[in-house]
């Protein structure tokens, strides 16, 4: 316990002193953190979060890493766009990752994300494979597993019922004003959700719905969103944390992983544990992110450097 309290106090701290600036994607504005020195990694918050979601990641990496925490695009301070197809696919927002690296200087990074900061995230190394040295994903399915799942099984569309008022969201609707619910899965850490309800009470949301509107299947669901016959396999190395009691998806998504990976890939499942991993367990979460940097570090990661 004393242990903990030491680490809430340290990435408290930490987010105190991370360096904040913002980048350019065309006309649109990114916001971003930034804390450490080393090789970089890069982590994309999903929803209904914000970059300061990573701040007990950044306690335990920024001694060793330069940490940069970008805040998605329909999320301020990041500008909101108009909601359209073209400004929120999974494309877009991974040619943001690398506007925001590219603004850094950053050659390569480590990139990781979480909830649709993790789906975004996998189209990185599949674009722009000269710039990843690993990737890292919390909670999130590769994309034509779940994809393939949703079409067919029940289980996994009752659980994505809770989707469809985002994904049909126009501004005014009750599910915007029910902050409450919308934060409902978080873990109750009181200050990360006091602090997440008096963001989203504050801002726009239409832009974080967009991603559900978008790219996430609805009913029927007969309609493929993305072709998944045609889906490449990710070549870089991947570690994968997933905790089992996540409401959100079916263990079914976690079928022939090894299918959609080319390279080595290490699946860390954690028991009891939901859609927030690195909340939940801090501790175990980053001493398997730790320990995935320093297998990448003997499989020559020599570039993912700033």
């Amino acid at each position: 316990m004393r242990r903990h309290s030491l680490l809430l106090a340290a990435a408290a701290s930490s987010v105190a002193h991370a360096l904040e600036g913002f980048a350019k994607n065309g006309n649109v504005t990114l916001h971003y953190q930034v804390s450490g020195q080393g090789p970089a990694i890069l982590l994309l918050h999903g929803f209904p979060d914000n970059s300061d979601t990573w701040s007990e990641q950044v306690a335990r990496l920024e001694s060793t890493n330069t940490v940069i925490r970008p805040t998605l695009r329909g999320y301020p301070p990041s500008d909101i766009p108009p909601i359209t197809e073209e400004n929120y696919n999974l494309t877009t927002i991974a040619s943001d990752v690398i506007a925001v690296l590219d603004h850094l200087k950053i050659e390569k990074a480590v990139v990781g994300g979480h909830d649709f900061g993790g789906v975004a995230i996998q189209l990185v190394p599949l674009l722009f494979p000269e710039r990843v040295d690993g990737l890292i994903l919390m909670n999130t399915p590769p994309i034509p597993r779940f994809y393939d799942v949703i079409r067919t099984d029940k289980g996994q569309q009752e659980m994505a019922n809770y989707t469809l008022d985002f994904i049909a969201y126009k501004p005014g609707d009750p599910v915007g004003r029910d902050i409450d619910y919308l934060i409902r899965g978080v873990p109750n850490q009181q200050s990360h959700r006091d602090e997440l309800k008096k963001y989203l009470s504050s801002t726009r949301l239409e832009g974080m719905f967009a991603y559900y509107k978008y790219n996430y299947p609805a009913p029927p669901y007969d309609v493929a969103l993305v072709d998944t016959s045609a889906f490449p396999k990710n070549e870089v190395p991947t570690l994968i944390l997933w905790g089992l009691a996540d409401p959100a998806f079916s263990l079914k998504l976690l079928d022939g992983i090894p299918d959609h990976f080319e390279n080595t890939t290490r699946l860390v499942t954690l028991p009891g544990v939901g859609h927030w991993s690195f909340l939940e367990q801090p501790d175990r979460v980053n001493d398997e992110i730790v320990s995935w940097l320093d297998f990448l570090k003997t499989q020559g990661c020599v570039r993912c450097r700033v």
